[in-house]
């Protein structure tokens, strides 16, 4: 959670996302290693999933091939201990579906994470009300649970899921699926507003940015930015590097 802390207090980062063992568990690790080098800061570790429902085509591709690799929740994890043992100041959280977290137990899943140095988890299908459990036991562990926020999202409900965020609150830009695209639509304008009138925890937009004028309309609204599909992309098409530079 510090660590979190300390990179919010610092300017407004970029929160990239990448599936482990995708398309390998090496090249996973040597990629997040080159962002780090290139100035990335806080990083998602997708969990692979056989039925990744909230995501697009780019990173369901990915997450076919990582789960053909056998990569794994605790082979994510232990790609996470790598990650820390490389730089100490990086925020590392761990994305997953519940399937698998519930599967490993609550318990023993924010264990593993604080244990390796691990700051949080993303747990897209689990809502706070829901997986009270899990975020009490991340919570008692001083790790970060993020929670989500949609245009969609009533007031009322905006309250609810503000009051039990921890770490930032992830906002998706739009209604739909990951990497289908940026809008920054009057809902989400509301929803940015709304927000920010009941919680101080940062605010993270992503869903379908690419560069970052994506999210120059609403720069001033927001804390970070989160990007998947993309970086997904680059890493397939050798161009890593230009694409992260063309999002700080």
């Amino acid at each position: 959670m510090k660590r979190l802390q300390k990179i919010f207090e610092n300017g407004k980062p970029l929160i990239a996302y990448i599936t482990a063992g995708y398309p390998t568990l090496s090249k996973s690790e040597e990629s997040i290693k080159k962002m780090i080098d290139l100035g990335v800061r806080i990083f998602e570790l997708g969990v692979p999933f056989s039925d990744p429902m909230a995501d697009g085509d780019t990173i369901q591709h990915a997450m076919r091939v990582a789960v053909k690799n056998n990569v794994d929740i605790q082979k994510t994890i232990e790609l996470g201990a790598k990650i820390r043992q490389y730089n100490s100041e990086c925020a590392l959280l761990v994305m997953s579906y519940s399937n698998p977290v519930y599967k490993m137990g609550y318990s023993n899943f924010a264990a593993s994470l604080k244990d390796v140095g691990l700051d949080g988890a993303i747990i897209p299908d689990l809502p706070p009300d829901e997986g009270k459990k899990l975020y009490t036991e991340m919570k008692a562990k001083g790790l970060a649970a993020i929670t989500f926020l949609t245009p969609l999202t009533s007031t009322a409900r905006v309250k609810t899921i503000a009051a039990a965020a921890c770490g930032f609150i992830y906002i998706v830009s739009h209604p739909g699926i990951t990497g289908s695209g940026f809008a920054s639509s009057p809902a989400l304008q509301k929803l940015l507003t709304t927000a920010r009138k009941v919680t101080d925890v940062p605010l993270c937009v992503g869903f379908g940015i690419k560069t970052k004028k994506d999210i120059q309309k609403i720069e001033d609204k927001i804390d970070g930015y989160i990007v998947g599909s993309e970086i997904i992309k680059a890493i397939d098409e050798n161009r890593l590097e230009s694409a992260v530079k063309a999002l700080l």
